[in-house]
């Protein structure tokens, strides 16, 4: 029988189950940012002609799906351009999901079919 994650880490140092939650972190926020590229190459997009739907360089682009960190309204214009539309929820355990509502964007923002 497997032993929980618990039972493993009981008796590493503070400084290691730290070391271990920090690199957990980071790995996640690696996932996540790779996914915004799956997203873009699931549309068969290159990063040379999203760049060219919202008006920034292709480096840019490289970068923003390589940022661990951005704002709502970055993420929503990147989805938006791609056709979509960015919604947020909100999962609780033992409790039901809520879509969190966020404020429209701005100005219209060009799609891949107007491209």
């Amino acid at each position: 029988m497997g032993r929980s994650l618990a039972e493993v880490t009981q008796n590493l140092s503070p400084e290691m189950r730290q070391k271990i939650e920090n690199g957990t972190k980071d790995l996640i926020l690696e996932v996540e940012a790779l996914r915004l590229k799956q997203l873009r190459e699931r549309w068969e997009i290159s990063q040379q002609e999203l760049a060219k739907i919202l008006g920034i360089s292709q480096p840019a682009v490289s970068k923003l799906e390589n940022q661990q960190d951005f704002l709502l309204s970055t993420l929503r214009q990147y989805v938006e351009s791609l056709g979509g539309k960015l919604e947020i929820v909100a999962t609780f355990p033992d409790r039901t999901s809520i879509k969190l509502e966020i404020s429209p964007a701005p100005a219209p923002i060009p799609t891949l079919a107007a491209h």
